[in-house]
């Protein structure tokens, strides 16, 4: 029987729409098996078949054109140097590790003689008169000795005389901190030794910025009181003496600050004190330092200045380039000539 024109229209319509329909969506995902398109009437079966061989040309076509892979990443450039230019750096890295290695090992040994005498001392100390001899502390000098170190004992010291003392005084240590950016942060020897609640005879390990290492603890602490006066002498004469100085020593700053606008420091001051000349910096005046997020800014504490103060930061980057100042440190016991 012979299909209808509405039947064979239908069917053109279908042929027309499927080439589009195979060439968006089956040439890239023909999962399903393909089907054949239902036969046409005699009249258009020319038509249709050139439709067809049409679509199955781009169809294959599309199949065969190879995937195109994305573009390998090119390997990071090596840059080897040969070892005779390495070597003494290699050498000079093995000695620090065998160095600190070593150093860690004599720390940690006197950590557990000095935590064993401490424990035995506060034993014997909560037995109080049972006639037991008190326990011996580790002799430092002997060991000190044997290990290749150096050993010293400080009289009663306040915080900021260590300080100027410099030496341990400014020595500092790692600790963990997971506020900070790093997870670690730099605690102050001060801090550990002079903070409120800090103990008596607890080992204490700190650096400085020389590479010194540095085992240390406190052995006793006075409270706070009003010294007599034959206690006091010394120090009061010493005080007395720099408040007398200040004025003089604004005035010899002052000169030397002029007269270095025209030479140098060191040509400045000649050849006996040209030793006292200290090249410091670069420095901010404030910084976060090693505190943990969140933490204010803080007056830079550079080397070889002692607690410099707002008004000597404020004299420093008020000078222009090439130009001289002077100014006191904030406990005014300092007052360098600044070019």
């Amino acid at each position: 029987a012979e299909p209808n024109a509405e039947t064979s229209s239908e069917m053109r319509r279908q042929l027309r729409v499927k080439p589009v329909s195979l060439l968006a969506d089956d040439a890239a995902d023909s999962s399903g098996p393909a089907t054949e398109p239902p036969s046409e009437p005699a009249a258009d079966s020319g038509k249709n078949e050139k439709s067809a061989d049409a679509a199955e040309e781009t169809a294959d076509a599309k199949a065969t054109e190879p995937a195109q892979t994305p573009a390998e990443p090119a390997e990071p450039e090596m840059n080897l140097r040969p070892l005779e230019e390495v070597a003494d750096q290699i050498r000079q890295q093995l000695t620090r590790e065998r160095a600190t290695a070593t150093i860690d090992a004599i720390f940690s040994a006197l950590a557990g003689d000095l935590t064993a005498y401490a424990e035995d001392r506060a034993v014997w100390q909560a037995r109080g008169d049972s006639g037991q001899p008190e326990p011996v502390a580790p002799d430092l000098e002997k060991i000190a000795e044997k290990q290749g170190l150096v050993a010293e004992q400080s009289d009663w010291i306040a915080a900021p005389a260590a300080a100027e003392a410099g030496g341990i005084g400014g020595s500092f240590e790692f600790v963990p901190d997971p506020g900070s950016r790093f997870g670690i942060r730099q605690q102050r020897w001060l801090e550990m030794i002079f903070a409120e609640g800090s103990i008596a005879l607890r080992p204490i390990t700190s650096r400085d910025a020389e590479g010194n290492r540095y085992f240390s603890w406190k052995q006793a602490e006075q409270e706070e009181r009003v010294p007599s006066f034959a206690e006091a002498r010394e120090t009061v004469e010493k005080a007395w003496r720099i408040v007398e100085a200040r004025p003089l020593a604004q005035q010899r700053a002052a000169e030397i600050a002029a007269a270095a606008a025209e030479r140098s420091l060191p040509e400045t001051v000649g050849k006996e004190q040209a030793e006292a000349v200290r090249t410091v910096g670069p420095f901010t005046w404030l910084t976060q330092g090693s505190a943990g997020f969140g933490a204010p800014p803080r007056i830079s504490q550079p080397k070889d200045l002692v607690f410099p103060g707002e008004a000597f930061m404020q004299a420093v980057f008020a000078t222009p380039a090439g130009m001289s100042t002077s100014a006191f440190n904030e406990p005014q016991t300092r007052g360098p000539a600044i070019g």
